[in-house]
């Protein structure tokens, strides 16, 4: 994320004493929607039909599966979601759709969580959602305040409080936490490229690294890098979606749940 909204610096506002009643929302796909969601509508025709060679993998259930919108898509709500909140998920119950014709993987996915913390949570994946774009965001509603976060929009992290005030925190203002400033290079109004988000992880993991080489503790507090082990959960997640459609949405735990160590 160029703004990367860090746990660190988002556990600072107010609404950061979470209660079992609070939600979270992650969608991927591409229309305004209450939830954690990635939403795509670049394969809401038949595209793989054409001369559109990653259409032609992305629906081949040979190569990506069944579940194909999950491991595709809402694997990164997934863990956009357990990014921001610092949660993770106990239970998924998944209801996953074909809606074009003749597709032969999963185009559309609904699941509903519950975290750790007793809260539930929705995740919307689709790449059937016409005329939108990447469409990842995520809303964290909270009992004093909640806030939005939109991929076509990374500047910006829009808090709303209980009386309906709202705030926009800008990437690059001077009030931020400096978790959040040491991921940012330009200053305000200067919005930054796509692949530098992924730099700010080569440096994470840079740090690492030189700080096991020479026997030391690491500098920076909230390293940001994904590790394999988000790699495993996030596979195990897929699963585990797959596993609740096959059982009409019923309630399954994830592989991940039972590990007891922190990540």
């Amino acid at each position: 994320m160029r703004f990367s909204p860090s746990r660190t610096a988002i556990r600072r506002t107010r609404w950061s004493g979470t209660r079992p009643g609070w939600c979270a929302t992650a969608t991927s796909a591409g229309s305004d929607s209450p939830r954690s969601s990635t939403r795509s509508g670049w394969a809401a025709a038949p595209v793989e039909l054409g001369e559109h060679r990653q259409a032609r993998w992305r629906t081949d259930p040979g190569v990506a599966g069944f579940p194909s919108v999950v491991g595709d898509l809402g694997t990164h709500a997934f863990h956009l979601l357990r990014y921001v909140t610092g949660l993770e998920a106990t239970r998924v119950s998944a209801e996953l759709d074909t809606l074009v014709p003749g597709r032969r993987v999963f185009d559309n996915a609904t699941v509903r969580l519950t975290l750790s913390n007793g809260a539930p949570a929705t995740l919307w994946a689709s790449m059937a959602a016409t005329g939108n774009e990447h469409g990842l965001r995520i809303r964290v509603f909270g009992d004093t305040a909640s806030i939005e976060w939109r991929h076509e929009d990374p500047q910006h992290l829009t808090v709303r409080d209980l009386d309906g005030g709202t705030t926009i925190l800008a990437q690059g203002m001077r009030t931020l936490s400096e978790d959040a400033g040491r991921l940012t290079r330009p200053g305000l109004g200067h919005p930054e490229g796509f692949l530098e988000a992924f730099a700010n992880f080569y440096r994470d993991l840079a740090d690492e690294l030189r700080a096991r080489r020479d026997g030391g503790p690491t500098t920076v507090r909230d390293l940001s890098f994904p590790t394999g082990r988000d790699g495993l959960i996030g596979v195990q997640f897929v699963e585990a979606t797959a596993a609740s459609h096959a059982a009409d949405s019923a309630w399954v735990v994830p592989a991940f749940a039972h590990d007891k160590v922190g990540i």
